[in-house]
């Protein structure tokens, strides 16, 4: 059953990264916790030490409040809007709290911790059973015809994924109802152009992207399908 809150909105959330693993006096969070903005702020999430709980905090009232249904929280992912959060447990079971409606999507048992799209309206799941699909808000489960694990991003526009599968460090981009593109293989690290219509990368035996020391990695254009080198002055 869906565990109800009273919430308020609209929801506007700072993420509060705990650096001590003391509880809180009075359920106060200690001045030397970090805070990270992701909007304008009027309330906190954090993860309590002690407990393994998901808390939202709300520092203008001074009340704690348990998001969490799942024991042993061990990481959480706001959605961009900061209307709801994604978080998982020990047990790798991944769950998505609305923090408008106080309910939960449940995203089953995942190898790794899902990624929102850039809108926030879909979010990518792999799980441990090797499947990729993206969810959407009302819970609705889209199977994807590839399997996008390792280091999953969005492109801009939400129309692509691009993915390096962690055990055997291959490239791909896949638009989500088609075939993947292979890239390139040994990956070190790639990312999205603002536009999408361009990924950077780099290879184990070349350097990164954009530095003066010498090839600079490389750039796959979706548009022409053509890969090119980035020129080591970082100009393109």
């Amino acid at each position: 059953p869906f565990k109800q809150a009273k919430l308020q909105t609209p929801i506007r959330i700072v993420l509060l990264l705990l650096m001590l693993n003391a509880p809180f006096a009075n359920g106060v969070p200690p001045a030397q916790a970090t805070q990270m903005p992701v909007s304008e702020a009027a309330s906190l999430l954090f993860i309590d030490a002690d407990t393994g709980e998901l808390i939202r905090f709300d520092p203008e009232a001074g009340t704690r409040e348990v998001l969490s249904s799942l024991p042993d929280v061990v990481a959480f992912r706001p959605s961009p809007a900061g209307d709801r959060v994604a978080y998982g447990a020990k047990s790798n079971q991944w769950r998505i709290w609305d923090l408008n409606t106080s309910q939960e999507i449940d995203l089953g048992e995942l190898d790794a911790a899902p990624v929102w799209s850039p809108d926030g309206s879909l979010i990518h799941r792999h799980s441990t059973d090797d499947q990729s699909a993206v969810v959407d808000a009302a819970g609705n489960v889209r199977q994807l015809p590839f399997q996008a694990r390792g280091d999953v991003k969005w492109s801009s526009d939400g129309r692509y994924l691009a993915y390096a599968n962690d055990y055997d460090l291959i490239l791909w981009i896949a638009p989500l109802d088609g075939t993947p593109t292979r890239i390139a293989h040994n990956i070190f690290k790639f990312e999205w152009s603002p536009s999408a219509a361009l990924l950077a990368y780099s290879s184990w035996g070349s350097l990164p992207v954009a530095t003066p020391h010498g090839n600079g990695g490389f750039l796959f254009d979706l548009t022409t399908g053509q890969q090119l080198p980035a020129s080591p002055s970082g100009t393109i």
